[in-house]
């Protein structure tokens, strides 16, 4: 995939919006930006899993590997726009119902996975404040399967679905990169249709 054309894809779009004062159109404007990268991050994580994960490997250290990088790197990409959702709050409220709707939900399962969880114990830390310690083989694999919302014991299907979950190249709709596009999309229209250079 051509990164180029998804940030292009994550960023243009025209439509209507609301009115809004100078200081709420910047403050619009900069979440718009950080959702647009962080659309792109996503895409680029998981088009690389998606890309990779069908490649000969030559053991299953290679494979592990690979998925825990592409889940790290999203997990972290879906605990900032979580972060996003906290400090834009007063932002929300202006949005119109699909759009709000869509990063309620979104949110939600962030948090239904355990994801900022999982970022503070495995991905950003060694060491579990909690335990003392390293988690233990069992602990992190238990962590990853809850993370990826596991329904099967196999590794590589489990990653799959997650990888669906967040990002289908080419796919518009059903995705957390199709819905996060879509926020784009209304925030550049309140803000009069154009998020002007980037800040």
């Amino acid at each position: 995939m051509d990164m180029s054309e998804v940030d292009e894809k994550a960023a243009s779009g025209r439509q209507g919006g609301r009115n809004i004062d100078e200081s709420s159109n910047a403050r619009l404007s900069d979440f718009a930006w950080v959702l647009n990268d962080l659309v792109v991050d996503l895409a680029t994580s998981t088009t690389i899993w998606l890309e990779r994960s069908t490649s000969a490997f030559e053991d299953q250290v290679q494979a592990m590997s690979l998925n825990r990088h592409c889940l790290q790197a999203a997990v972290v990409s879906l605990c900032k726009v979580n972060d996003l959702l906290v400090h834009y709050r007063p932002e929300l409220a202006s949005l119109p119902a699909d759009a709000a709707g869509k990063l309620s939900a979104l949110r939600k399962e962030i948090h239904r996975r355990g994801l900022p969880q999982f970022r503070n114990k495995y991905v950003a830390h060694t060491v579990d404040k909690k335990r003392g310690r390293p988690l233990t083989l069992a602990e992190g694999t238990e962590a990853v399967r809850r993370a990826l919302d596991a329904q099967t014991t196999d590794p590589v299907a489990a990653m799959a679905a997650f990888v669906k979950w967040v990002h289908v190249p080419g796919k518009n709709v059903g995705t957390v990169t199709a819905d996060l596009h879509a926020v784009v999309k209304t925030l550049e229209g309140m803000v009069g249709g154009s998020l002007g250079a980037r800040p």
